[in-house]
């Protein structure tokens, strides 16, 4: 986000809607049918002061207060209810490229850390992840499970990059090694907050650049 931020009083949410879309040049739709049903129309007021933060933040302040969410399909940020952004689920391509970890090791711990109820094979919904190759793996899961599979897989790329530094050699040492632990024993939430050596702090953010 910009340093001008996001500040709004009293504003209906289309506005805001219109303001995301053209200082940022995203594209951001309502899910009207939902949120009628929801009793939200487009003309409800909001209320956000937001400076010197990200565009994810703000955005999830701003929902916050509506208690909605948002979806990602296609390049298209939709606003929704919570109900429909745990039930719609959309498919992303994800390269392993450069991960030191074997890739039956990495689906097995992308799937039992990561919403671990919700796969398919596991007695869930529709959420699968499939390995397509050594190097490929197709996930489909809601936004938010999307953001922590990114968050993770970016946390152990970034692990593997300072263990190959010479700078930081003692640090990548002991990250590789968290790496390594994640991929031996990571089988519950715990244990992918200890491999990232975060909860969650940039799962929810996946605008963290703008």
């Amino acid at each position: 986000m910009t340093s001008a931020g996001m500040e709004f009083t009293d504003t209906p949410l289309e506005e805001v809607v219109a303001f995301l879309r053209n200082e940022y040049n995203i594209e951001v739709q309502l899910d009207t049918p939902s949120l009628d049903d929801f009793g939200i129309g487009p003309d409800k007021s909001v209320d956000i002061q937001a400076r010197n933060t990200t565009l994810g933040a703000a955005l999830q302040l701003l929902l916050n207060q509506l208690e909605l969410g948002y979806t990602i399909t296609d390049g298209v940020l939709m606003i929704t209810t919570q109900e429909e952004v745990e039930l719609r689920l959309t498919t992303a391509v994800y390269c392993l490229d450069g991960m030191d970890i074997r890739p039956n090791a990495m689906h097995r711990a992308l799937t039992q850390t990561v919403a671990p109820s919700s796969w398919q094979d596991k007695g869930g919904s529709d959420a699968e992840a499939i390995l397509v190759n050594d190097r490929t793996i197709v996930i489909s899961q809601t936004t938010r499970a999307h953001e922590q599979i990114h968050a993770l897989l970016g946390a152990l790329r970034s692990a593997m990059k300072d263990a190959t530094s010479p700078a930081k050699e003692h640090a990548g040492r002991g990250r590789a090694a968290q790496a390594r632990a994640l991929e031996e024993t990571a089988h519950d939430q715990d244990g992918y907050n200890r491999a990232i050596g975060n909860s969650d702090a940039d799962a929810s953010d996946p605008f963290g650049g703008f």
